[in-house]
């Protein structure tokens, strides 16, 4: 399994960088870039008069590492994309929580609501709040300034770590 791992990575080093095989052309790029990321690797097919002549082996690596970026770059325009979570849907203004979920097939948020923060709602709610979806008075009417959650069973021990370990408490 390491040694695949490996194998991998110095086939995938080897298609980024094949100038590693050609020791003049590695003093080279050494001088201009201890280790050029691959925007930099991207333009060395434009950099007139800094190598002794076009190498083929820098053409080919600049347009893959042109291709590697466009590829990062279109995945992180994904993931921008998914990463724009609303949760302003599953909000009731008129009891200012959240309700505990939505029903698609009804075309509805649950009857059920969340009255307290203590539990995943806090971080729903810390992050709608953050993102302007809700109002932030949300925050102190359904988390009393006593810090005391309205919850009438005790929390189980994920509901009491899980916001703690993404957001400050104070």
């Amino acid at each position: 399994m390491l040694q695949r791992s490996c194998v991998e990575h110095l086939d995938e080093l080897n298609f980024h960088a094949p100038w590693l095989k050609d020791e003049n052309l590695t003093t080279r790029i050494a001088q201009l870039h201890a280790a050029p990321s691959l925007r930099e690797i991207a333009i060395f097919d434009q950099l007139d008069g800094k190598f002794p002549a076009r190498s083929e082996v820098l053409e080919e690596a600049s347009k893959r590492a042109r291709e590697r970026v466009r590829a990062l770059e279109t995945l992180a325009s994904y993931c921008e994309e998914l990463a724009g979570m609303d949760f302003s849907f599953l909000f009731d203004k008129a009891r200012n929580l959240f309700a505990i979920g939505f029903n698609v097939t009804e075309g509805r948020r649950d009857l059920s609501f969340y009255d307290l923060l203590a539990s995943e709602a806090r971080l729903c709610s810390y992050l709608a709040i953050a993102e302007g979806q809700v109002p932030q008075d949300h925050w102190f009417l359904a988390w009393p300034v006593t810090g005391r959650s309205r919850r009438r069973t005790d929390p189980g021990f994920v509901e009491r770590i899980d916001v703690r370990i993404l957001m400050p408490c104070w």
